[in-house]
């Protein structure tokens, strides 16, 4: 689980100082950045805000495939943070208990 972290802080520290999908990236990057944790719940909202939204704006498109692969993986980064730093239930591997 440290793992997964420490891949992904190694993948945010070479990130290039452009973005390139302007619509979400700023705010997944804040969210992949925080360090303190009183703030991290919100960054990692406003990451998922942001994503959701710009997937909506993608819906029926045909082209866009890398920024959806690009989606795919902060989805999944935010998803390690949510089980790993911020306690919360992994939805994916059934352990929300239901």
């Amino acid at each position: 689980m440290k793992a997964d972290i420490s891949r992904f802080r190694r993948f945010s520290s070479r990130r290039s100082p452009h973005l390139r999908y302007l619509e979400w990236q700023a705010e997944y990057q804040a969210a992949i950045s925080e360090l303190e944790l009183n703030r991290l719940f919100d960054r990692v909202a406003e990451a998922e805000v942001a994503i959701f939204n710009r997937l909506q704006v993608l819906a029926g498109r045909s082209s866009a495939n890398a920024e959806r692969q690009a989606i795919k993986n902060a989805v999944a980064a935010l998803r390690v943070i949510k089980r790993d730093r911020l306690a919360l239930p992994d939805w994916e591997s059934g352990s929300g208990g239901s």
